[in-house]
């Protein structure tokens, strides 16, 4: 079966039973099945017969309440192998659904979200995407792209989620913690960019949509909701979530949003203290081992209480803190300074992890994109050497006494250990926010792939550690950068010198790529899938070797082995091999994983 139509209602008969019928007269179903997913306590009778009568699939799953739980269980029960999701009050011009099996059947092997221009009541005005801006509660406003007069198809940044199709088994689903209606657009858009795909807009799939309601909505809409799910669905994929929260605290009080901070972080498995600061803040007190008329003290901008200390002493600063009554200290050493929007940040973030931070160390911005428009906090338990030889450490009351009570000469991450304390490190990434196409594209990075090409790599190495065996282009490379994966490159140094090539590379500003040749010990962290990438185009053949021995070396079995520009007895071999198995072969571009 080549698509599965379906939909999910709460107590909207009416509406499911004129889209069905309008379906059914209309359209051309040949190969096509019908599902809907009633979602409300009661199963609906009349809706369960209209389908049973028109020969729709009927599943009454009130567990599946809300809009992204009951989309993506549309997804998982179709049998087609593209599904259409709409909603059950949609209206399709006539002719949609035969063009759409055409475009598919042209384009099967698709990852992209495929969307069209909302058709208005006067079915002569259209939208053909939202535009990313905050406004009326949402993220996202109605806007026409000119383009859909001259162009059957072009990529958009968002739109409304009335319709949508995309290939089952590329389906990036919903966040599972999402709950009642509303944050997923933009959120779903971004997500399918992130795995690969494009957002894109048919200029022929027109829907209506029936936005009235006069016997008013019969499902709760609650703000918060849509809010947590903001939260939730922006922190997922490393978008400023802060960002949400700013515009929503113009028409919710501070109460208000403790209450969904609390929710929010419940969510994720990271509970909050259960009365929230007024302003998310738990006191601190900052040290600064320097002078007090020096540029570090003078410059830092620090909310709470801070205290310099002349001897630079870090056994002096714990002794200070343990007796003050903060609960949280902030040690600042060799000239280490913090930035006023890191703050805010680490104060937010100290609340939330209170029940759990006991030592943590801040590292320095991952410069992870081309472009920097939004930030985030991550974290991950530390090594040994980020907490020792860290110059910003946020300590614990409870963990200062520690100190004090051991040895002081014993080293921070051998108290931790010794106490069962699993020590952080706090990271601010900065991250692109892809809503510009054209940033996919890397127009100005020549390297003789298609976009096609380039997506299908990107979508295999998704979080994992890669090693770039190549001589020529950067195409590739900084495609993978552009996605904040950490990678090595292996380079031909014959005709350039390596610092040299290092100083034309840090105009890229990528901390997440390395150069390195073939002198050097690579290796990669144990946990987290590998990928080894070979670009044949001008390669030495001492660097063929190299990558030969590599294949057995560093590829675990799962691992993903990707070559460019290969020779044709090479995608000849790879077709018939049993250590690897072919994923994706084009002219350019051969993707195996490792038996």
């Amino acid at each position: 079966m080549i698509l599965t139509i379906g939909m999910a209602t709460y107590d909207d008969f009416d509406g499911v039973y004129f889209t069905l019928q309008a379906l059914k007269a209309y359209q051309d179903l040949e190969d096509v099945e019908l599902v809907v997913v009633d979602t409300k306590k009661e199963s609906c009778k009349d809706t369960a017969n209209t389908c049973n009568a028109i020969g729709a699939k009927y599943f009454h799953k009130p567990d599946k309440v809300g809009t992204s739980a009951s989309r993506n269980y549309v997804f998982e029960v179709a049998n087609g192998k593209f599904v259409l999701c709409i909603d059950c009050h949609v209206l399709l011009v006539k002719d949609a659904v035969k063009k759409l099996k055409e475009y598919i059947y042209k384009n099967i092997n698709s990852k992209d979200l495929i969307q069209g221009p909302l058709l208005y009541d006067d079915q002569k005005n259209i939208s053909t995407h939202f535009k990313p801006e905050w406004r009326g509660q949402m993220y996202g406003t109605w806007e026409t792209d000119k383009r859909y007069l001259t162009q059957e198809e072009f990529e958009i940044p968002m739109q409304g989620l009335g319709l949508f199709c995309m290939r089952k088994d590329a389906w990036p689903k919903f966040n599972s913690h999402f709950r009642g209606f509303g944050g997923e657009e933009g959120y779903i858009q971004e997500k399918t960019r992130q795995n690969g795909g494009k957002n894109i807009c048919l200029s022929w799939l027109k829907w209506i949509h029936r936005f009235a309601r006069p016997k008013g909505v019969p499902y709760p809409l609650d703000l918060k909701d849509r809010i947590i799910n903001y939260l939730i669905g922006w922190s997922e994929l490393g978008m400023n979530y802060q960002e949400a929260l700013e515009f929503f605290k113009k028409t919710l009080n501070v109460n208000q949003i403790g209450d969904i901070l609390k929710e929010f972080t419940k969510a994720l498995g990271t509970p909050m203290t259960s009365s929230p600061a007024k302003d998310y803040r738990l006191n601190k007190v900052a040290y600064i081992l320097d002078d007090e008329n020096s540029e570090v003290y003078k410059s830092f901008n620090w909310p709470h209480a801070k205290v310099f200390l002349q001897d630079k002493s870090f056994i002096s600063a714990i002794n200070n803190f343990v007796s003050r009554d903060e609960p949280y200290c902030l040690i600042l050493k060799n000239g280490e300074i913090i930035d006023e929007k890191t703050i805010q940040k680490i104060d937010e973030w100290i609340v939330i992890k209170q029940k759990t931070l006991k030592i943590a160390s801040l590292i320095e911005i991952e410069k992870n994109s081309l472009k920097r428009k939004n930030d985030y906090f991550s974290y991950r338990i530390a090594d040994d050497i980020d907490i020792d030889q860290s110059n910003a450490l946020i300590i614990s009351k409870d963990f200062a006494r520690l100190i004090l009570n051991k040895n002081q000469d014993l080293k921070l991450s051998q108290v931790a250990k010794n106490n069962n304390i699993n020590p952080f490190v706090l990271t601010k990434k900065e991250i692109l926010y892809r809503v510009n196409p054209n940033l996919n594209h890397l127009d100005n990075v020549i390297g003789g792939l298609d976009f096609c090409d380039i997506r299908e790599i990107v979508w295999a190495s998704k979080d994992r550690w890669c090693l770039d065996v190549s001589s020529t282009s950067l195409q590739t490379t900084l495609s993978l950068c552009q996605k904040g994966l950490g990678i090595v490159r292996v380079f031909d140094f014959q005709n350039q010198d390596k610092e040299t090539l290092k100083k034309e590379m840090d105009i890229f500003g990528y901390a997440n790529f390395i150069i390195a040749d073939i002198e050097e010990n690579i290796e990669a962290p144990e946990n987290g899938g590998r990928l080894l990438l070979i670009n044949y185009e001008n390669i030495p053949d001492y660097l063929k070797e190299f990558a030969y021995e590599k294949q057995s070396s560093f590829l675990r079995s799962g691992d993903i082995f990707i070559i460019v520009h290969p020779e044709e007895e090479i995608k000849d071999i790879f077709n018939g091999v049993s250590d690897y198995k072919a994923q994706f072969i084009s002219n350019k571009c051969l993707i195996a994983v490792k038996s």
